[in-house]
């Protein structure tokens, strides 16, 4: 259900611009005149400072690109340059990333994956070191796809989108102030405002998930819903009292300056956070962007393309790893997928699931008839394991795991095994 909500939350965002201010609604309509020109011509920068109990990260970003209304393509052209925190200074360049948005599909140059990986002192996998192979594509979200093509092209979704969220934003009471100065619409928000504006968007979009759920055609089932405003339900008292302690805990800032002329639209935001005592976190982000009109031209995929899902380029990158929790006795995948996983502790051992956490692991785990003996089978040959059976499940404690070739780190309640 995760991956269906996240664009629905995203969408939510939207409501922040829908209140009772004729500067509010003048915004609002500004920013729908420019998403209704054919094509735009897109530059900006990304600058960000990073600190971590003194360690600190720097990144700069520079991008350029080419967006086109009517049939939503798209490509940009990066270049990224990170300093990470190392003796001496290590720095990351990264030149010429390359992204086409075609048909509903994303490809990415694959040098952006292979350096990444590189620097990180992890092989490049065959699958993307052969020749023929230049970028990866991917399916895009098919609910983004429908919604984007319905809030760039057709006027009456547009007015259905403002309607349905204006009175959504209403009933919750979201309203963030928008301010104007010449052709300049401005958002100001402090730490507190931030975290009372996320906390209201998470409550809102989950109580009001059937209606969404109707107009947007999430395709969620109705034990879905229930399960979600359940869950929200349970921890929605303690909100208010999380946001006053990170509120305490942090200072920071958010702000927004979007100026619109006749056809070229300007976005610069600058976004502060220090929480000095548990993280010691320290960022420091600028973000500049410049939108000029100008007259489409045809974007075509890049042929030699490498085609996987979200889920198999995660897998690519990281590898077949678990993460358990020993608290909540659940699994977590690197593709995001949960699992329930008991975790069991005998005579000072912890034991784990065999087929749950080998199965995600990529292996096949069987109940041997001959010898009597649960193991793992590949290519026709049997492998005994040595277990404990508790309740019908079959156990394997960590160190079996390591004599298979597994790296095992218990770390506080978490258990990560690769």
């Amino acid at each position: 259900m995760k991956k269906r909500l996240l664009p629905i939350f995203l969408l939510v965002l939207a409501m922040v611009f829908t209140g009772c201010t004729s500067t509010q609604l003048e915004f609002w309509n500004k920013m729908q005149e420019v998403q209704q020109w054919e094509a735009a011509e897109v530059k900006g920068t990304v600058n960000m400072t990073m600190s971590i109990q003194g360690e600190t990260v720097n990144v700069a970003m520079d991008l350029d690109g080419m967006s086109n209304t009517k049939d939503m393509s798209s490509s940009i052209n990066m270049s990224m340059k990170m300093d990470m925190p190392s003796e001496p200074t290590q720095s990351i360049e990264m030149k010429d990333i390359k992204m086409y948005m075609v048909d509903g599909q994303m490809a990415i140059s694959k040098n952006y994956i292979t350096d990444m990986l590189k620097v990180s002192g992890k092989e490049v996998p065959e699958e993307l070191a052969r020749e023929d192979v230049e970028y990866i594509l991917l399916e895009v979200n098919p609910l983004q796809q429908e919604l984007l093509a319905a809030l760039t092209q057709d006027p009456a979704a547009i007015k259905e989108f403002y309607k349905t969220f204006a009175d959504v934003a209403e009933d919750m009471g979201i309203n963030v102030e928008v301010t104007k100065k010449g052709n300049t619409y401005s958002v100001d928000l402090d730490q507190t405002e931030i975290c009372n504006l996320v906390k209201n968007i998470i409550v809102t979009g989950t109580n009001n998930l059937e209606s969404l759920n109707k107009t947007f055609k999430l395709g969620l089932t109705a034990e879905e819903i229930k399960q979600a405003q359940a869950e929200m339900n349970g921890v929605q008292a303690e909100m208010d009292q999380i946001v006053q302690m990170i509120s305490t805990m942090l200072t920071g800032s958010f702000k927004m300056d979007y100026t619109i002329e006749e056809n070229v639209v300007t976005e610069k935001v600058t976004l502060v956070v220090d929480e000095p005592t548990f993280t010691g976190l320290k960022m420091n982000m600028d973000v500049a962007m410049t939108s000029k009109k100008v007259a489409p031209t045809t974007i075509t995929m890049p042929e030699k393309v490498l085609q996987l899902t979200d889920a198999e380029l995660a897998e690519l990158i990281a590898g077949k790893v678990v993460m358990i929790d020993r608290t909540s006795n659940m699994m977590t995948t690197a593709t995001g997928e949960f699992t329930p996983c008991k975790v069991v502790v005998e005579n000072g051992k912890t034991f784990v699931p065999a087929k749950a956490v080998l199965g995600a692991l990529g292996q096949e785990v069987v109940y041997d008839v001959q010898t009597k003996k649960v193991g793992i089978k590949a290519n026709d040959t049997f492998k005994a394991l040595n277990v404990i059976t508790k309740e019908g499940t079959s156990y394997m404690s960590l160190e079996e795991l390591q004599t298979l070739g597994y790296t095992v780190v218990p770390q506080g309640n978490y258990i990560t095994i690769q």
